[in-house]
This record gives C-alpha cells, sequence and structure tokens, in this order.
C-alpha cells in the first residue's frame, strides 16, 4: 500500500529508504530525509519502505511517498514461528524488488529492522547504490545480513560489535553518528543549571513499554527511601503506562513528590533539557539525545534487547563520567536510591557528568549531515549527479 504526497516532484533521482517500524531506525530516517530535501531541493524524490508499525511516527512532509512491505524477526521463535516471519521476509523482498524496478532510485539506504532487510537485498540484487546505518553500539541482525554487500556501512559508535569482516576488507565502514531530529538540535545549547540542596530538583523518568512497566515498580520505591527534605525537592517527570498511572500518581502524592505523569511524551527534548537528572533505558537514540542536549543519566539498559545492544550502548555513555550504570538482572531499590539520594545532595557531580555527556556530542550533532554526504556520494559516484 502506498501514501503519496500530492506535491511529489517530478524529480531527476529517486532516494529510497528503508526502516523498521520504531522511532530508534526511523527517527534517522526522518533527519537524513530533512536534510536531503534542503540540500537538493526538488531535484529529489524521497521514498520510505516500512512495515506496518511505522505510520504513525511519518507525517506528509517527511517523504514524497510512503509504502509498507511485509517483514518479521526470526530470532526467538519456534519452528513455525520461524517459518512465517521467513515467508513474511520472502513476500516482503518481492515486494520490494517491484517497487524497486519501478522506482530505479540513484540510492538506497537502510536504517536497521527487518523491513529494511527487502528492502535493501533487492537493491543490493539489482545493482543499485547501497548504504546501511547502524544505530547501535553492536551491528544489529539484520545489518548483519546486509552489511557484506553494501556499499557503505555507517556506523553511531566507535567501537561497534560484530563487524562482519568482508565489511572491513572492502574498505566499506564509516562512522557517522547517530542522526538527531531538528527538535533536539534545538536545545543543544541550553546550559546544564544545578540544583543545590534547598531549590527543587527535576527527574526525568522514561524508557518505552518495557522500561515504562519496570520502572512503574522500581523508582516509587527508590524515591520512598529518600530523607523527607530530599523527597519534598523533587519534581518527577515520568512515562508509564495507562494502567499504572492512577496508582504512580496516589503513591507519589503520598509521599509528598510532586509529579507529572503520562504515557507518552510529545517533548521529550525539552523534557530533557529541563531534567537535572535522567533514568531511563540505553537505546541508541536515548543516549545520542542525552548527548546533544548535556545531560547526566542513570541508564538501565534493557536486558532482553537482542544481543544485550543497550548494555553496550550505555557503557559507551558512563565511561567518560557521563552517567552511571546499572545491570537490572543484579539492581536493587537500595542501591538506586543510594545512588539518587547522592546525585541530589552533591550537585557539582551532576554539573561535571552534564558536562561529560556534552563532550560526546560532536558526531551526533554532525550525524545528519555525515550520513547524508554519503548517500550523496553515492549519487555523485554512480550517476554523474549534479545537486547543487
Amino acid at each position: 500500500m502506498a501514501k503519496r504526497n500530492p506535491e511529489s516532484p517530478s524529480a531527476d533521482y529517486t532516494v529510497v529508504f528503508g526502516a523498521g517500524g520504531t522511532g530508534g531506525h526511523l527517527f534517522p530516517a526522518i533527519a537524513v530525509a530533512q536534510k536531503l530535501r534542503t540540500l537538493a531541493g526538488r531535484k529529489l524524490k524521497l521514498v520510505l519502505i516500512i512495515d506496518r508499525r511505522g505510520k504513525e511516527f511519518v507525517a506528509p512532509e517527511h517523504f514524497h511517498e510512503v509504502y509498507t512491505v511485509r517483514s518479521a524477526g526470526v530470532s526467538g521463535k519456534g519452528l513455525i514461528g520461524k517459518f512465517l516471519a521467513l515467508f513474511a521476509l520472502g513476500w516482503g523482498y518481492f515486494s520490494a524488488a517491484r517497487l524497486l524496478k519501478t522506482l530505479k532510485p540513484a540510492a538506497v539506504i537502510g536504517f536497521g529492522g527487518y523491513a529494511s532487510v527487502p528492502v535493501v537485498m533487492s537493491a543490493i540484487r539489482r545493482g543499485y547504490p547501497t548504504v546501511i546505518h547502524e544505530q547501535n553500539a553492536v551491528l544489529g541482525r539484520s545489518n548483519r545480513v546486509l552489511a557484506g554487500g553494501v556499499d557503505r556501512l555507517a556506523l553511531s559508535f566507535h567501537p561497534t560489535a560484530m563487524l562482519p569482516t568482508k565489511a572491513l576488507e572492502r574498505n566499506a565502514v564509516v562512522q557517522t553518528g547517530n542522526p538527531v531530529r531538528e527538535a533536539v538540535l534545538a536545545h543543544r545549547h541550553q546550559p546544564f543549571v544545578h540544583s543545590y540542596p534547598t531549590d527543587p530538583f527535576h527527574l526525568l523518568v522514561f524508557g518505552g513499554s518495557q522500561g515504562a512497566q519496570r520502572f512503574a515498580s522500581i523508582v516509587p520505591q527508590c524515591l520512598a527511601m529518600l530523607n523527607s527534605s530530599n523527597r519534598r525537592r523533587l519534581v518527577i517527570t515520568q512515562q508509564a503506562r495507562e494502567e499504572d498511572i492512577e496508582r504512580l500518581r496516589q503513591t507519589y502524592a503520598d509521599l509528598g513528590i510532586e509529579a507529572y505523569l503520562t504515557t507518552f511524551f510529545d517533548d521529550l527534548p525539552q523534557r530533557i533539557s529541563e531534567a537535572h537528572l535522567v533514568i531511563a533505558r540505553a537505546g541508541a537514540m536515548t543516549v545520542a539525545e542525552l548527548t546533544v542536549i548535556g545531560r547526566p543519566a542513570i541508564l538501565i539498559p534493557y536486558p532482553h534487547a537482542a544481543d544485550n545492544h543497550q548494555m553496550a550502548n550505555a557503557e559507551r555513555f558512563v565511561e567518560n563520567g557521563a552517567g552511571w550504570l546499572f545491570d537490572e538482572m543484579y539492581l536493587t531499590t537500595e542501591q538506586l536510591a543510594e545512588r539518587v539520594e547522592s546525585l541530589m545532595e552533591h550537585a557539582e557531580w551532576l554539573g561535571v557528568a552534564a558536562a561529560c555527556a556534552k563532550e560526546q556530542s560532536e558526531l551526533a550533532i554532525t550525524a545528519t549531515e555525515n550520513l547524508t554526504k554519503q548517500v550523496l556520494q553515492l549519487i555523485y559516484d554512480n550517476e554523474n549527479a549534479t545537486l547543487s
């Protein structure tokens, strides 16, 4: 099924984006698409191919045309589940191949997720210029399938684990960073403001559906252990599941803690910029946004993430002092409460950590431009295009 923008240009060149249907895959794709529009105007037609989950993230102004293909993950499933997933991927491959035959793209760029596999694999088979982007510190399983055959493998972290030898031998690997949204870049100059013992202390807690469920349990238990003066300082903003919100609201009211609770943040960059401390999972987009805005964080990686890639992301973030890492498998409420209380009482520690987070931001700030240049280079080299 296609969604076409009626103002889709009669462009000289088409760029196809393939991405899984989560924000972590789609937000970088959207950032690069916006940059390409700025640089090339109506000389490029931008086409997105995703799975059905991604529609909520995509607005009409992001791409000229949007298509969906079938896809599914294979790992962690039984025999029947694997068969059905492979069938879906095969169906997606032939759908993508038909689309690419019609679109005749000047370049194809994949942003990970299983929906990107049939798109990029079809492009490789048909000889179109290809680049894939990896957001995490461990090469994702879908990108591992594709990495040996693409023209460019763009990385966000150095080092990145599980890089294929074939890609390294072909010198196809480049480090670009992880593109972030314009809304995040808009807050990169907002300074960190210290919270001293008599000041309000803004705590931000978020982490997707799995994080929301776990944090709805452990965070209120942790905050209940703080001394009364620190509880009175707290202003907590927390993402929670709908079924947990009323319970959390009452718990925080009983503790004397001012709380704002919601199921989804449509202004997350603003919330991050206002926080003195963030408690979050360690998705690649979260880590990139924390560095760009420059805020300290306690990271609790999702323990069931594929290849434990969130742990690797978190380790990169905290290694220069930007935050604190807890393994959920061994974390206790007492440990978390002790850490939060010590940070509330030592404003200078948070100030140093914020500065350390900011020190990591350079690559993320330039990532959209870096990755866009890789796409344009493929077009220049393979099509002799002039986009200036």
